[in-house]
């Protein structure tokens, strides 16, 4: 299974790959907008994990969109922060699955 990572947070992201690591399975992990972006659009992934305000909450929706037209069968999953959920409805209405992210826990 090959795995797309977005996310917002280099450390979260450190820590995600080495949890999704596990069997055969290929993960890549971008930090970097225009490279996730690129992957995603590029195709050769079975799921994408993405943070919901990565690259940033208002260009999130739109790329979700972009995702979406270029592979309709690729599996979404999402995940935000607490109080963000007011911003899920419409990616849930595209067809989104979520995922709640743990709050953060550095001070």
């Amino acid at each position: 299974m090959r795995i797309l990572v977005g996310w917002d947070d280099p450390g979260q992201a450190e820590t995600i790959e080495l949890c999704l690591h596990v069997d055969d399975g290929e993960v890549v992990v971008h930090t970097d907008a225009a490279e996730f972006e690129a992957a995603a659009l590029g195709g050769g992934f079975d799921i994408i994990l993405w943070a919901l305000n990565f690259p940033s909450p208002d260009e999130a929706f739109a790329l979700f969109e972009r995702m979406c037209a270029a592979q309709p069968e690729l599996l979404v999953i999402g995940a935000w922060h607490p109080g963000e959920v007011v911003h899920l409805a419409r990616f849930i209405s595209a067809g989104l699955h979520c995922m709640r992210r743990a709050a953060s826990r550095a001070a």
